[in-house]
């Protein structure tokens, strides 16, 4: 356990709050798109080039534009960056990874560009790196691609354009086939999304707050909706089908599934009217919302107001794109910013479960940590004083344990001598004598107890042997 750790934020051990778990460098430009892939152990980001980047690429100085970057989310590491060789794709709009029908379960990668071109990519069993399997200009060179969708039932591939052009492909025999186009006027198709089990497909209009139902095979009308507000950005609920739309005001707003009564609006300060990203999370139980002003706001799905902000950048920066996963036990979210520094952060909160089995561990560590610098401590502190005492102690010791040797040694020889008798009490005043023999006068009185009555000296032997025999029996007296 790294020593930072005791001091770090209380809410990081909490479950009911994200901490930043690590920060994405590499791109130049502003992030324009995030999306993980189906396992949640990777991530794709893609973006585009200021008018100084653009500068840079005329003069044939490295830059961002045209650029996927693809990142292992355990690791923060950048594991692959794909790019166009013939420099065709321009800014990177759209990223999705998709479920292609195939004999193994591998990740899929969709891209669109601001040149109308969309790629799909496929990460390779051996390499682990992904490899282009089809690329197509299905738009013209200056219709962007806007939205990209995926029916993993029917295996169909939706694209809108920043022109109002809708494509429907399906994916047959390794290629896809387009099955019908169509077009939205006067509209932007800001976002695609299929609904009832990919037999809809819904098409939301920037800024009109209209919403098109079509039928996804055929391309037929089903029902046109408008909500009060105008549509910023949207996204999806996997669990319950409801829709979060940046209502471009103040907040987002949810919606239900093919209904245009909004259930709640999460309110966030707005500034500036631009798109901003937002995402559902926890399995449909919150939201992370972005803003104008370099915060991602997370909200319960049942609460307007925010259970925690995010700093990601300052004041001035744009959130425009917020993605989130659930993986290896922990909710996700990666947010991306289009002002400022073009850094992706990865936030991270223990699944319920998970956090209070974490939160149990790391406060036992840091308990046993604290108790042991503590202990430290006062050791050192007092360490004259029990240095001291394990001397006179070890001293004592040796003294002992030369004593119990010489009655053990007494013992087995009047044992031998004679084994029915009893055992004999060892003399004491060979005791005393061998404390007196060993230890000055001064730590034998020490040893021995003597009360200030008795003198040393009457315990010492003399050579006489009248006085010797005084002496012992004052010592079994005295003792």
């Amino acid at each position: 356990m790294q020593l930072q750790n005791l001091f770090r934020p209380f809410h990081e051990w909490d479950a009911d709050f994200y901490a930043l778990s690590g920060i994405l460098e590499g791109h130049c430009g502003p992030i324009n798109s995030l999306t993980f892939s189906n396992n949640g152990s990777l991530l794709a980001s893609g973006g585009y080039s200021d008018s100084i980047l653009k500068l840079q690429i005329m003069t044939s100085t490295t830059g961002d534009d045209e650029q996927v970057k693809i990142w292992d989310i355990s690791t923060f590491r950048r594991c692959q960056t794909l790019v166009n060789p013939q420099g065709r794709w321009g800014q990177i709009t759209c990223l999705k990874f998709i479920n292609l029908e195939t004999p193994s379960a591998t990740d899929w990668l969709c891209l669109g560009t601001g040149h109308g071109i969309v790629a799909v990519y496929r990460k390779s069993r051996r390499a682990a790196d992904f490899i282009e399997i089809w690329s197509s200009p299905i738009f013209t060179s200056g219709d962007s691609v806007e939205s990209i969708a995926f029916d993993p039932i029917y295996q169909r591939l939706a694209i809108g354009s920043h022109y109002g052009q809708i494509r429907v492909l399906r994916y047959h025999n390794g290629t896809f086939v387009e099955l019908w186009k169509d077009e939205v006027q006067d509209a932007i198709p800001r976002a695609i999304l299929f609904t009832d089990s990919g037999r809809v497909l819904n098409i939301f209009t920037l800024e009109t707050g209209t919403i098109y139902c079509r039928d996804a095979e055929t391309s037929a009308s089903i029902v046109t909706r408008n909500v009060k507000t105008a549509i910023g950005h949207v996204s999806q609920c996997q669990s319950t089908g409801n829709f979060l739309v940046d209502n471009m005001q103040d907040g987002f707003d949810l919606y239900p599934l093919n209904r245009a009564g909004r259930i709640r609006t999460f309110h966030i300060e707005m500034s500036r009217m631009f798109v901003k990203g937002s995402t559902f999370c926890e399995a449909g139980r919150a939201v992370a919302c972005g803003s104008d002003h370099g915060r991602v706001y997370v909200f319960a799905i049942g609460e307007e107001r925010a259970i925690q902000e995010l700093s990601h950048g300052g004041r001035q920066d744009l959130m425009q794109v917020v993605e989130a996963t659930t993986a290896n036990d922990f909710h996700v979210i990666a947010s991306g910013a289009s002002d400022g520094k073009h850094d992706i952060y990865i936030w991270k909160k223990p699944v319920k479960g998970q956090a209070r089995r974490e939160e149990r561990r790391q406060f036992l560590e840091t308990l046993i940590a604290i108790n042991a610098i503590i202990l430290f401590a006062l050791l050192w502190m007092t360490r004259d004083n029990w240095s001291h005492n394990i001397n006179g102690y070890r001293s004592l010791f040796g003294i002992s344990e030369r004593v119990s040797t010489s009655l053990g040694a007494r013992q087995m020889l009047s044992e031998k001598q004679d084994e029915r008798a009893e055992v004999r009490e060892f003399p004491m005043t060979a005791v005393v004598h061998k404390i007196l023999h060993e230890l000055d006068d001064q730590s034998a009185r020490r040893t021995l107890g003597l009360p200030p009555s008795i003198s040393i000296e009457d315990l010492h032997e003399e050579r006489n042997g009248d006085q010797k025999v005084r002496r012992d029996d004052f010592v079994q007296k005295t003792f």
